[in-house]
Formats: structure tokens, sequence, C-alpha cells
């Protein structure tokens, strides 16, 4: 949005003026710091935003649904449905995971800290997806997308994760 502002900006000036923008040092400097993306960058853009969005009300929803149950729980075998009591035996662990489901979510809506809650929620969707693997195979819908999201938006942001890491 601000790029197209920037290019009528741009026409304007040199309309009024009658010399192109690019020969005065001032406007030399700003066109500098504003980068003119290609259309395949975003394209690329756009379906960042997109997992990025679908991510967060999957786990919004997700998590409140463990809050609220307003979804019932589907019949599931004998060893998950052990796996999951233990967890709710537990009484931290699945009010824990509704809540950093919801706020990650919460966040990833907002474009806010999208890399560390993508972090916060790996190890979750990763679980869910192993979970759903190994103990409950044909409930592994939620699962998969949550986790096929999770790892887009991880890789959309490769770039900041590489000087997370080696730097």
């Amino acid at each position: 949005m601000y790029i197209c502002l920037f290019k009528q900006l741009i026409v304007y000036y040199e309309k009024s003026t009658n010399l192109p923008v690019r020969q005065h040092l001032k406007f030399r400097r700003i066109l500098r710091r504003i980068p003119f993306k290609d259309s395949a960058h975003m394209k690329n853009l756009k379906t960042a935003d997109l997992a990025r969005t679908l991510l967060g009300l999957l786990l919004v929803f997700v998590g409140s649904n463990k809050v609220f149950q307003f979804m019932p729980m589907p019949e599931m075998p004998l060893a998950a449905s052990t796996f999951m009591g233990a967890i709710v035996s537990a009484g931290f662990l699945l009010p824990l995971m509704a809540l950093l489901e919801v706020l990650s979510g919460a966040l990833l809506i907002m474009n806010k800290y999208s890399l560390l809650s993508a972090i916060i929620i790996l190890p979750i969707t990763l679980t869910a997806m192993i979970f759903h693997l190994v103990l409950d195979p044909s409930n592994i819908l939620f699962a998969g997308i949550a986790f096929s999201l999770n790892v887009i938006v991880l890789f959309n942001q490769k770039k900041k994760i590489s000087t997370l890491v080696f730097n």
C-alpha cells in the first residue's frame, strides 16, 4: 500500500516539475530505502500472510475448544484415550496447552511476534501430529493442517531464524 502511494507521489512530482525524480538527491536517498519487490515476492508474501492467519484462526479455535468444549471429542482408540486421560489428570497440561494455543493464535492473527509464537507452538503441533500418526490416525486432519501451516510460517521466516541461530 505504501509503495503504491509513494509511486503516485513520484508521478505527481515528475509532472509538476518536469524533471525526473531520480535526479534529485533527496529523492534518491528515499528511493534507496524503499524495497521495490517483484510480483513473485508479493505472491509469496500473500501466501505467507494467508498461512499465518489460517494457523492463528485454527489455534484459537482448537485452544478455545479445549476450554469451552463446544465441539464434541471424537471417538479414540484405547491407547489414545489413555494418553489423553493422563494429560487431563495431570491438571495443568491441558489448560496450559489451551492458553499457549489461544495466545499464539491471537499473536499470529495480529502479526505481532509471529516468529516467537510460531516457535512456541511448534512443539505442540509436532506432538499433536505424532500423537495422531501413532495412536489415532483417523482424526489427523486438524493436527496435519496445523503442523503444515506452522512449517510454512516458519519457512517463510527463515531469514530471521538464520540470524537468530547463527548470530
